[in-house]
């Protein structure tokens, strides 16, 4: 699937962008099923990019969000538990959520284990 959405990435969708904050890639990695968003960033790094969180209260933060094309969301605000909720159309909390993406990503740095070996 990684092979196929990568090629579709590069064909068309140039300027597609996805960032992900993690507390850290260990957790990732230890799940059966997102590996492939490591294998996903290693192979595609101008698409694709994962970051550590650095400040405390980010790590802290316990929430999943996926905002696409400023104006869909899904929040999900115990992920342990699965349950969580979208709006298609909702400019103004994308832009909140946005601006508080923004604030993390900028205060947290690349993740070693999300870059290619160069073997």
């Amino acid at each position: 699937m990684t092979d196929r959405l990568t090629s579709t990435l590069k064909h068309n969708s140039p300027a597609a962008k996805m960032r992900i904050a993690v507390v850290g890639c260990g957790a990732i990695v230890e799940q059966q099923h997102l590996p492939s968003l490591i294998r996903l960033a290693q192979a595609l790094p101008s698409f694709v990019a994962i970051r550590n969180t650095a400040i405390p209260s980010h790590k802290a933060f316990r929430e999943s969000w996926l905002i696409v094309d400023k104006t869909a969301y899904m929040r999900i605000r115990m992920p342990s538990r699965y349950e969580g909720y979208y709006e298609l159309d909702n400019k103004l909390t994308c832009r909140d959520m946005l601006d508080e993406f923004h604030d993390i990503w900028e205060a947290s740095t690349p993740d070693p284990n999300a870059r290619r070996l160069g073997i």
